[in-house]
């Protein structure tokens, strides 16, 4: 049980109030916490403003509710400070938490994401030790293979190696051809097109005379 309180108090309010009648001023807190009496559980500096004129009765509200009556609909202890109350299907609310933080009221210190089903969380500072092929912050990202750095020419991205200009391969290990040879030709792994007969240029995309246009000797 939490002590809440919220403006608009129930129309029945006045400072000659004895306690049973603030508690049915209070609706009995809507069925949604208890009614007990504020002087004999708090100091008067920490009841709200609104004990006075219900004969002191304040309600004890349960973890859902909120305000002088309970009345108001909320998430389970506010979300902890860690979160935010939203409200979903039917009118119902619950907590959206924030990264770190997990549990009905957000009050669970957790690994990013739960380590998405694909690493170990470390309880010492709640990192994420990833399993093989799995990477990031809360390992849900695929990690390119077989070289996750991508040979410092390209960034991985899904799981695949995009590449540099003038790189590619798996792991962007190899020097690309221009033009990829037009089609014409075989890629070197030095990144030169060695052209099929006819063809020429640096690229294979120049026609070329065979044999230089030089007629075969008799």
């Amino acid at each position: 049980m939490v002590l809440r309180t919220t403006a608009g108090l129930p129309s029945l309010s006045s400072p000659l109030m004895t306690f049973d009648d603030g508690c049915i001023a209070l609706n009995n807190c809507s069925g949604r916490g208890l009614c007990r009496d504020g002087a004999a559980i708090a100091k008067p500096s920490e009841l709200p403003g609104s004990a006075v004129n219900y004969g002191m009765a304040i309600c004890l509200c349960e973890s859902h509710w909120r305000g002088d009556d309970c009345s108001v609909r909320t998430c389970v202890n506010d979300c902890s400070g860690r979160g935010v109350c939203a409200v979903v299907g039917g009118g119902l609310r619950l907590c959206q938490c924030d990264a770190g933080f997990g549990g009905e009221d957000c009050s669970t210190r957790m690994c990013p994401g739960g380590c998405s089903g694909h690493g170990r969380c470390i309880a010492d500072n709640f990192t994420c030790a990833c399993d093989a092929g799995w990477t990031g912050h809360s390992c849900a990202e695929v990690e390119c293979s077989p070289l996750a750095d991508c040979s410092g020419r390209g960034r991985c991205f899904g799981g695949e190696c995009l590449c540099q200009g003038g790189w590619e391969g798996a792991a962007c290990e190899r020097a690309a051809c221009p033009m990829s040879c037009s089609g014409h030709g075989i890629c070197g792994a030095d990144g030169v097109c060695q052209c099929r007969p006819g063809f020429g240029g640096v690229d294979c995309s120049a026609l070329a005379c065979l044999n230089d246009c030089r007629w075969p000797k008799a």
